[in-house]
This record gives C-alpha cells, structure tokens and sequence, in this order.
C-alpha cells in the first residue's frame, strides 16, 4: 500500500469499529459521507486488500506483448539452420548476415 493508502485503511478500520462516526472519517479524507461509504464497504468485504485498485498490477493496454519479442528472438537466434539468405527474402531483410546460420 502506499502512502496515501495507509490512513485509509486506519480511517476505515475505526469507522467500522464505531469508534468514528462515516462523517468523520469522510472529512478527514476530504470526501462526502457518500463516498466514504464506497471504500467502508469494499475494506468491510476485502480487508485492506479491498482498497487497492483492481487492475493494480495489470499490464497497460499499450504494453508490449512479449511474444512477438520472443519470436524474433527465436527467428534471430543462431540455433535455427537456414540457406543463405537471397535478396528479397526476410533474412535479408531483417539485415542478417549468413555467418550467423549454420
């Protein structure tokens, strides 16, 4: 959890043992009653677990897919035999030198 998170979860932790009242943990977060019922809910359900954003940890949508990257690297490795490589033909193009065939 980060830093910000942590008093949340106090906050959250003693409004659901009484000892605050759900205005007085939303002013302290600087939230409405409403909103503070939001997070009561999912830490009463989830624990502080329940806090933490549900994509957390979740590559992005414009992250890389690592599978072109390994089949590029499996195609360019010298482990493959292959003739050398012809003008025109995808050995050439990726800029390969036939040495590196067996």
């Amino acid at each position: 959890m980060s830093g910000k998170e942590v008093p949340r979860a106090g906050l959250l932790k003693a409004a659901l043992a009484g000892r605050i009242t759900n205005a007085q943990g939303a002013r302290a977060l600087g939230l409405s009653v409403r909103q503070f019922r939001r997070p009561k809910k999912r830490f009463r359900e989830g624990g502080a677990h329940g806090l933490l954003h549900p994509l957390r940890g979740r590559p992005g949508n414009r992250h890389l897919a690592r599978l072109p990257v390994m089949l590029l690297e499996f195609l360019t490795s010298c482990s493959m035999t292959c003739v050398a490589p012809r003008p025109g033909t995808w050995c050439a193009l990726m800029s390969l030198s036939a040495s590196r065939w067996r």
